[in-house]
């Protein structure tokens, strides 16, 4: 099953950093926790597909970003993601690039679950694979 998880959260990154925000949260469960708690400015945990949205769309307004580099790894229920975030400030032209870490949880085929580190090694930390 854990291959599978893989295949998901991939799919969801092809789609997302495509641009399909909405495309993207198809596959994730509609009580999709998404926390960034830990790293970002915001300090959230959102809660569902649409505040999701919401917050994504906020985000894109100010800063559109996309994942390069990715890597996923597979930590049985978890999926690790390593990458590295780029983007540009829609107002100051500012580029940004740096590096980042999801850990993902999928269930039954549709992400549950997921936490945003500000570097690869919180992330792997977390997932139980240490760097």
């Amino acid at each position: 099953m854990s291959q599978e998880n893989v295949e998901v959260v991939r799919a969801c990154f092809d789609v997302f950093d495509r641009g399909e925000l909405r495309s993207a949260l198809d596959f994730m469960d509609p009580d999709i926790e998404w926390d960034v708690s830990g790293v970002l400015i915001d300090q959230e945990v959102i809660f569902g597909r649409e505040a999701l949205l919401k917050y994504l769309e906020r985000s894109f307004s100010t800063l559109p970003f996309t994942h390069e580099d990715c890597q996923f790894i597979d930590a049985g229920e978890q999926v690790c993601v390593l990458a590295s975030l780029r983007g540009r400030g829609s107002g100051s032209g500012v580029e940004l690039a740096h590096p980042v870490g999801y850990v993902m949880t999928v269930r039954d085929g549709a992400i549950i679950r997921s936490c945003f580190y500000g570097d690869h090694a919180n992330a792997l930390k977390a997932a139980g694979l240490e760097d």
